[in-house]
């Protein structure tokens, strides 16, 4: 009968070490290069360069943050407030951007 010894130390030193953050960071690179992407839907609407990021903005956050505002504003003021105010930024940041392409 013959007997089979294993060596577990150089089992050890073939592994590779395991990034776990690389399958997010990859995930997380090609949603925004799609956010960054042109929106062909959007362009041919307004007749300019739009992009999927401003176009979730406009479509989606803003109108949502507004809602928020009309529901709270008798109830929760600070919440109708505060929804209030990141409509606002949101609407600074994109005038911001459009200043800066603008300029170009």
């Amino acid at each position: 009968m013959q007997q089979t010894t294993i060596r577990f130390d150089e089992a050890l030193q073939v592994q590779q070490p395991v990034d776990v953050m690389a399958p997010a960071r990859k995930a997380v690179q090609v949603v925004n290069k799609w956010l960054d992407s042109k929106s062909e839907f959007y362009s041919r609407i307004l007749g300019q360069s739009i992009s999927w990021r401003k176009a979730l903005r406009i479509g989606v956050v803003l109108p949502l943050l507004l809602v928020i505002v009309a529901i709270c504003v008798i109830e929760a003021p600070v919440v109708a407030g505060t929804s209030l105010a990141s409509a606002g930024w949101i609407v600074y940041r994109l005038n911001q951007e459009e200043e800066v392409k603008s300029d170009e």
